[in-house]
């Protein structure tokens, strides 16, 4: 596993990642999109990180702090949110906001509420069943409470 890369930035991509060189070697991190504007070519940066293995695929993430890096694995512990959902959550929100949606559940309940009201879609059903399953993980009782009416 790779904990963590401390090196200089050679390059920013257009989709959220970066190019990062350790001892000569370059290392492609996708980043939150918050992260990325602090990351400039040729300085120096260091990510916490976390190594997504596949079959067909190694996919390194980066974070510039601990809390951030641990929110993601968090995130992914959800049913239904995999590497690119939780990135795309920690690029919306902070730590903080999603602390906030676990003590204060009844947001979440509202924002699961409004997209399984959106109606059926190929695009919809799909994102409403992740959005379900982050919120179990979230808030539990509320989710329960909401889906048994």
């Amino acid at each position: 596993m790779i904990g963590s890369l401390r090196g200089t930035v050679l390059d920013r991509g257009i989709g959220g990642g970066v190019l990062l060189e350790v001892g000569g070697v370059g290392y492609r991190v996708a980043v939150p999109s918050g992260a990325v504007a602090a990351l400039e070519p040729g300085g120096p940066a260091f990510l916490f990180t976390h190594l997504v293995v596949r079959d067909d695929a190694l996919s390194l993430y980066g974070f510039p702090d601990r809390e951030q890096r641990d929110t993601f694995e968090a995130l992914m512990g959800a049913t239904g949110v995999g590497p690119k959902l939780a990135l795309a959550i920690l690029s919306a929100h902070s730590p903080s906001a999603l602390r906030r949606a676990v003590i204060e559940p009844e947001e979440v309940a509202v924002h699961i509420v409004k997209l399984l009201a959106r109606g059926p879609s190929e695009t919809t059903i799909p994102r409403s069943y992740r959005v379900v399953g982050l919120a179990q993980t979230l808030a539990p009782n509320v989710v329960a409470r909401l889906l048994s009416r």
